[in-house]
């Protein structure tokens, strides 16, 4: 049994290098509308057993010295090379990685059912250590774009962002990657391994102000005019889950964001008078 253990990790003479480990750090940088919004870090530390599954916790931190780490999901990697992720607890978990892939096969990834990722080739990458690791090369032909996962490292888009070339309102990508204190990836376009200039989208000329104070963390709707007594703003992730939603006031409403820190990153807001959309902007919340 242990010999197939360690066969099951094994390809073609070459050792797996799996994702789901601890003495790793990604850093990772988020941009909306080509403004660098902000960049946070997180790693995979202490294990938990869930529905049977044992995962690795997934911690974030947002400041550069990562003086305060929040938790952010699970994680898990099976010996078939496949990655699974759970927001929380109550949350079914869904694929976001597939090592076991070859060139020619597909797969879908993050529940989606509706398109799928190609693998068109395995090549050979040499990082910054100058270890040798193979770099899985996806497109998805109905968006025409790709993706580019390094074994043990995960997608450049960054580690908890696979597969995501197709989601609207900002993009990421991989800053840094350390391993047991050893830097081995660094984005050549960043002299740092964390970027933070910017919050939002919002047009100028509309009726709504929104403010995220982090000291506080509470969301600030201010209305530059009278408004129905049926407007509703409402909060989704970029999967499209719906994380808050509740009356406007005509002057000020103040969201508290406590019960949303299991939700990381960007988020969409939109604000409708009945089922008439009024105002919608998109907004990296970042809580200390």
């Amino acid at each position: 049994m242990l010999l197939l253990a360690c066969v099951a990790w094994m390809t073609r003479g070459q050792s797996y290098y799996p994702l789901v480990d601890t003495g790793k750090i990604w850093s990772t940088r988020f941009v909306i509308e080509q403004t660098w919004a902000c960049s946070d870090f997180k790693k995979f530390e202490g294990d938990t057993s869930i529905n049977g599954f044992s995962y690795k916790k997934i911690w974030v931190a947002r400041d550069a010295a990562m003086s305060v780490w929040t938790r952010s999901g699970f994680i898990r990697e099976t010996t078939s090379r496949q990655v699974f992720y759970k927001s929380s607890v109550d949350f079914p978990e869904t694929l976001i990685y597939d090592f076991s892939l070859q060139p020619g096969d597909s797969a879908r990834f993050w529940g989606d059912q509706s398109f799928y990722y190609k693998l068109d080739s395995i090549t050979t990458t040499t990082l910054l250590t100058g270890e040798q690791r193979r770099q899985f090369h996806l497109s998805a032909p109905l968006f025409n774009c790709t993706d580019h996962w390094t074994e043990g490292i995960g997608s450049l888009y960054g580690v908890m962002e696979p597969a995501s070339c197709y989601w609207v309102g900002g993009t990421s990508g991989l800053l840094c990657f350390t391993e047991h204190d050893s830097l081995k990836y660094h984005d050549p376009g960043f002299s740092s391994c964390y970027v933070y200039s910017g919050i939002s989208d919002q047009p100028p000329g509309n009726k709504f102000t929104v403010m995220h104070n982090r000291k506080s963390g509470k969301l600030m709707v201010s209305a530059k005019e009278t408004i129905s007594g049926n407007t509703v703003i409402e909060l989704f992730d970029i999967y499209g889950r719906r994380l808050y939603s509740g009356l406007l006031k005509n002057e000020k409403t103040e969201i508290s964001l406590a019960g949303l820190n299991r939700f990381d990153g960007l988020v969409l807001i939109r604000i409708r008078s009945g089922n008439i959309p009024v105002f919608s902007t998109k907004m990296i919340l970042i809580t200390e």
